[in-house]
């Protein structure tokens, strides 16, 4: 989604802009945030206007560098500047830094200075032939502390140099609310990758069974959630129906019934759907799996939705 925001209302300088959203069921997501900084307008924001030329980019890490004493990079001065360039990290001792970036353009007007962490480690893979023999053989996850090595929660996999996993996490001992997953793996010459993280939000669940007060069915094409044909029946947390539904306006040919429902907290459960045949054919025959069932196209049928197929004929 791409969309314009309105920031016309904000005061110059530092601010946070935070989004949730949220799904047909009514409930929400995590928010999100992310920060941004308003400036005043500048008069070459218009694009009739002769944008400057960058004239310098410098760089620097962790503490504030007087303008121009930084780091600068070589290029040919233009409006517009792609950089692909490679920045000496040797004399920063490992751990977390940051790393921060700014530019002047002709005008001698310096820009907004840009910065982004980095963490240096140690050089885990000396030369091509340890690149080539490198395999994953540990991987472990761990919530929300810090865990020595090799004492979080490990994960089965068959080693390889590169992974692609797929697995379940235990979640039961975290207590509802937000947290945040850690994640690493080691080589096979006995080096910890860094540790990746992400956050993850465990919702409470009730037990209890809800009241069903809501099931509707369709053929075919989803009408959208509420918009199926309705079946009647007492509100409980346990529904059994036997019903008649009309099928005199489908075509011949295989077709398929859709049910679902909705409990009193307006939560719309998966949909349930089984195929069935509609065609010209003989009397009522039985099949294994299968359920043909003779109709007309003046009344209603009555038919139990199985697993497997169930064929409607009408009679010639």
């Amino acid at each position: 989604m791409k969309e314009t925001i309105d920031v016309s209302g904000l005061a110059l300088g530092l601010h946070r802009l935070y989004i949730r959203a949220k799904d047909e069921t009514g409930t929400w997501s995590v928010v999100q945030s992310k920060p941004l900084f308003i400036t005043q307008r500048n008069e070459f924001c218009n694009s009739q206007l002769n944008i400057p030329n960058v004239k310098k980019i410098e760089y620097f890490f962790d503490g504030q560098t007087g303008f121009g004493l930084g780091n600068t990079f070589s290029f040919i001065s233009n409006a517009e500047i792609s950089l692909t360039k490679t920045i000496k990290v040797s004399d920063l001792d490992q751990g977390l830094h940051r790393l921060y970036i700014r530019v002047q353009d002709e005008t001698d007007t310096w820009g907004i200075v840009q910065s982004i962490p980095i963490f240096i480690t140690q050089q885990l893979l000396h030369n091509s032939e340890q690149l080539i023999n490198a395999k994953i053989t540990e991987m472990e996850y761990f919530f929300d502390h810090a865990t020595a090595l090799s004492k979080g929660n490990h994960l089965s996999f068959a080693s390889d140099n590169l992974l692609s996993l797929n697995k379940k996490i235990d979640i039961s001992k975290l207590s509802p609310g937000l947290h945040r997953l850690y994640i690493r793996a080691k080589n096979n010459f006995d080096q910890w990758g860094i540790v990746q993280s992400k956050p993850i939000y465990i919702k409470a669940i009730d037990d209890t069974l809800i009241d069903i007060t809501e099931i509707e069915y369709f053929f075919n094409t989803d009408p959208g959630y509420g918009y199926g044909q309705s079946i009647f029946f007492t509100s409980d947390n346990y529904v059994h129906i036997e019903t008649n539904l009309p099928v005199d306006h489908l075509s011949e040919g295989i077709q398929c019934i859709y049910v679902r429902a909705k409990d009193r907290n307006d939560m719309w459960s998966p949909i349930k759907y089984s195929n069935f045949t509609i065609s010209n054919g003989p009397n009522i025959s039985f099949i294994p799996d299968q359920t043909v069932i003779e109709t007309s196209e003046s009344h209603s049928i009555h038919f139990t939705v199985h697993s497997g197929l169930i064929n409607v004929k009408r009679p010639s």
